[in-house]
């Protein structure tokens, strides 16, 4: 698929798996060549569940999304693969919470010391 390098992207797609007992069941998602999602899928009747992957980089303007499966075919839907384009992914909060802690830190010992002095 067409990508931009650097660009974020989030994936969805719906899985069913009816139920039988003597098969088993297993969902394998790569992108890029890499392996993003491994899951055995519980048997869920009719219904279908969600999945979805969030902020998924490319590394360059082509990628690869590769979906394979382990069970019957007379087994497993699959439906609704979508791929779109996300916002970059925001750094974690603890990077938030390092800085915001430094900065403290640096207010604490300006306050406690006080300015320094050269005689």
């Amino acid at each position: 698929m067409t990508t931009s390098a650097g660009q974020y992207y989030d994936l969805s797609f719906l899985v069913n798996f009816l139920s039988n007992p003597n098969i088993s069941n297993e969902v394998k998602v790569t992108w890029g060549g890499g392996q993003i999602f491994d899951q055995a899928i519980p048997s869920n009747g009719f219904d279908y569940t969600p999945y979805s992957v969030l902020g998924l980089q490319a590394s360059g303007g082509s990628t690869v999304l590769g979906l394979s499966f382990k069970t019957d075919a007379d087994y497993l839907n699959l439906d609704d693969v979508s791929v779109t384009q996300s916002a970059n992914v925001p750094l974690p909060g603890a990077v938030w919470l390092l800085g915001s802690g430094l900065l403290g830190l640096m207010g604490f010992r300006k306050k406690t010391f006080g300015p320094s002095r050269k005689g």
